[in-house]
């Protein structure tokens, strides 16, 4: 009554099922949350150093047009997921994968 749609259930691209109002409570939570650390910042006088969380959205989005290319390259979704994963594999994984496959091209294991 008086609410419309915002109570149906409803799919979205990406999103799967999922009622407008649902969405508009969550991020009612998000932007409270994001008000109260202004405030605190505000009574404090701290300008506070976002250089860190900066630097962490870029990687997100530099990750996110790096899915993007590989998709527009026609890969399938799969090795975008194995490309993604493998961009989070520590140094010590890769020189062992060296090490195996230098030692398979010399006839040893």
């Amino acid at each position: 009554m008086g609410r419309g749609k915002l109570i149906d259930s409803q799919t979205g691209k990406g999103l799967g099922q999922f009622t407008p109002m649902n969405l508009l409570h969550s991020g009612g939570h998000a932007n409270y949350k994001a008000m109260q650390h202004v405030v605190a910042f505000e009574l404090a006088q701290v300008v506070p150093n976002i250089e860190p969380y900066l630097t962490h959205v870029k990687t997100y989005i530099d990750r996110i047009d790096y899915m993007k290319k590989l998709f527009e390259a026609g890969r399938d979704k799969q090795t975008v997921k194995d490309a993604i994963t493998n961009l989070h594999r520590p140094e010590e994984y890769w020189e062992q994968k060296a090490k195996d496959v230098q030692a398979k091209a010399s006839g040893t294991t």
